[in-house]
């Protein structure tokens, strides 16, 4: 039987995903070098730099430590969301003006961030940080495809890979120039992305109703899922936000206050914590063994892939945190938590995809033997071709004719076997299938 087709609209929502990742990973390589902010915090409405890296931009610039960036281009650099934006709107080349405050006196200087050079510049620190991270960004985007071309029909599957492909672009502090490069890109693909951004904004909600769907709903009056989907509405207002990101990066600091920002941050984790509880909850309540073991899985991978991350992004967030902890330790727990965040989505696609009535071991076991069938049947062809080609070639001191005289039947039934393979593989897949 063959798998229904699906619609059009996952086709679109996996080209934006893959677009936007695709984006992510060019600016990380051809990208706007970092300023050169070794160590940050925020004070009296400013960013006090406590070091500033040794050759980087900002210090050909002439900031020293211990001054106060008061604004980039005009715009004030208040606190740690204000700096993601107007960093993430500093391109390659352009000249951006700082606004500097050094002792008692005021200062005008100049930033301009070269090219990044990654395999030039980046130390094996950056690349042990760099790599897992790419790697669990790959991973999620493919589970998710899996999940949702597997499942196109079923609800909770398309929840699901939307969850982990939402996961798979999320960044809590955007790169250097990656809204500038959005900007300039061909309208129809800068388009493109605002699916991948939105289904990013909304992953923590979709996380609680994944959880409060799989695998039994658990609740059932509309009232209930208004009221517990309403804060989604916090949304909106980031929507604006990122609009003027990508289009309007003149009056960034003017658009979303910080309290909003705050409210969306608390908001963002209860639906994670609150998720993680629901899951525990519709677990301790199943009776059906099968639904229970499936469930165990993904109740200890989301535990143990999710809260170190959401730890580590409550560090990331907080420079003062991060000073407190020192950048070892600092560095040592992202370490960790990187190498965690695979175990969520793979336990996450394992619930969803597994059947309910076979063992792991056997679902390994049926997978292999599909693929090696399937392998078979796709190189039938290809094979018997080259079988005759080495004959040939092994026995090229020989004349065509001796060859054929001696060898004929086995090269007729070889072609033979070839032929059938070949108008019979198409129905033979099917079947299979």
């Amino acid at each position: 039987m063959l798998r229904p087709r699906a619609p059009w609209w996952m086709y679109l929502f996996a080209a934006s995903f893959l677009a936007y990742l695709s984006v992510m990973i060019y600016n990380d390589f051809w990208g706007p070098e970092p300023a050169g902010i070794a160590s940050y915090d925020f004070t009296q409405n400013s960013m006090h730099i406590k070091k500033v890296t040794p050759g980087s931009a900002l210090e050909s610039a002439g900031v020293h430590d211990g001054d106060l960036i008061l604004a980039v281009d005009g715009q004030p650099v208040r606190n740690f969301i204000y700096w993601g934006a107007i960093r993430s709107n500093l391109a390659v080349g352009e000249r951006h003006r700082l606004d500097i405050e050094r002792g008692a006196g005021r200062l005008e200087l100049y930033l301009t961030l070269q090219q990044s050079h990654p395999l030039q510049s980046w130390k094996s620190s950056d690349w042990l940080l760099y790599l897992p991270l790419l790697g669990t960004r790959l991973l999620l985007l493919l589970l998710a495809q899996v999940i949702a071309f597997s499942r196109p029909y079923d609800m909770v599957a398309r929840i699901g890979a939307c969850l982990l492909a939402g996961l798979s672009i999320g960044n809590p502090l955007p790169p250097y120039g990656f809204f500038a490069l959005w900007r300039h890109l061909p309208a129809p693909i800068g388009a493109l992305l605002w699916i991948a951004l939105f289904s990013s904004m909304v992953s923590s909600e979709l996380l609680f109703i994944f959880f409060a769907l799989f695998p039994r709903k658990l609740f059932q009056a509309s009232w209930i899922w208004i009221a517990v989907c309403t804060p989604m509405v916090l949304v909106l207002p980031f929507i604006n936000f990122c609009y003027h990101l990508v289009y309007q990066p003149e009056h960034l600091t003017t658009i979303a206050p910080l309290w909003l920002l705050a409210i969306v941050f608390t908001v963002t984790c209860a639906y994670v914590f609150v998720g993680i509880g629901v899951l525990i909850f519709n677990y301790r309540r199943l009776e059906d063994v099968n639904e229970r073991r499936r469930l165990r899985v993904l109740v200890v991978g989301s535990m143990i892939g999710l809260l170190p991350s959401m730890a580590w992004f409550t560090v990331l967030y907080s420079p003062s945190l991060q000073h407190a902890i020192g950048p070892s330790l600092s560095d040592i727990s992202a370490y960790f938590a990187l190498a965690l965040i695979p175990v969520f989505p793979l336990s996450f696609a394992y619930a969803i995809l597994r059947h309910q009535l076979f063992d792991i071991r056997i679902i390994i076991r049926n997978g292999l033997q599909y693929a090696a069938a399937r392998g078979i049947l796709l190189y039938l062809v290809p094979a018997s071709v080259a079988v005759l080609v080495l004959d040939l070639l092994l026995h090229r001191d020989q004349t065509l004719g001796a060859i054929l005289t001696q060898r004929g039947w086995h090269y007729a039934v070889v072609v033979g076997v070839a032929f059938l393979a070949h108008s019979k593989r198409q129905s033979w897949m099917e079947a299979l299938d």
